[in-house]
C-alpha cells in the first residue's frame, strides 16, 4: 500500500503552524526515519530563510538534505575516514539539489524571494517542490504522486485563497 503524499502537510506546517521551511520538511518525514519530530524541529530552527536568515541556501532544501544524512549515514564515527556513506549522502544530496535547481533556476533563498525576478518563488512552493523531491528521491515508489499543484490550481479557480 502506497503512502499518501505529505506535500500539503509540509506546506501547512509552514503556513498554519509557523514552522520555517526547513522545519516543515524535516518534521513532515521524521517518522519515516524513526526520528523524534522535536529533534528535527530544533535541529532545523536556524536553517530557515536561507540559513540564519541570511538568504543563503533555501531552507526547504536544507531540510531535505538533513533527512538524507539520517537516511544514508552509517553513523560510524570511529571510522570516519573510511566511511563510504558520506559519498552516498553527498551524491543523493547533490542530485536532489540539482533537481530543485533545474525546476527553480536557483537554490538561493535571496534569489527565490526577489519579487518580480525570473527566479521568484513563494516559500510554500519551494517547500512543495522540496517535499515532492523527498518523496520521489528518498522514498521512491512509496508515495502516491503529489497532487499539490493541481489541487492549488483547482482551489484558485474556485476563488479560494492563493498560496
Amino acid at each position: 500500500m502506497m503512502l499518501q503524499s505529505r506535500v500539503q502537510t509540509a506546506v501547512d506546517y509552514y503556513l498554519k503552524s509557523g514552522y520555517n521551511c526547513s522545519q516543515a520538511i524535516a518534521v513532515t518525514y521524521s517518522d519515516l526515519l524513526g526520528l523524534d519530530p522535536m529533534v528535527c524541529f530544533k535541529g532545523m530552527e536556524a536553517f530557515g530563510t536561507g540559513m540564519g536568515g541570511r538568504l543563503g541556501t533555501c531552507g526547504a532544501i536544507s531540510g531535505a538534505v538533513y533527512l538524507i544524512g539520517f537516511m544514508k549515514s552509517t553513523g560510524n564515527m570511529d571510522e570516519d575516514r573510511t566511511n563510504k556513506s558520506k559519498a552516498i549522502s553527498c551524491g543523493l544530496s547533490g542530485e536532489l539539489t540539482k533537481a530543485f535547481l533545474e525546476k527553480n533556476k536557483t537554490v538561493t533563498c535571496c534569489d527565490l524571494k526577489t519579487a518580480g525576478s525570473d527566479t521568484f518563488r513563494a516559500c510554500p512552493n519551494c517547500i512543495a517542490d522540496a517535499a515532492i523531491l523527498v518523496e520521489e528521491m528518498l522514498f521512491p515508489g512509496q508515495f502516491e504522486k503529489s497532487t499539490y499543484y493541481e489541487d492549488k490550481e483547482e482551489n484558485q479557480a474556485k476563488g479560494g485563497q492563493q498560496v
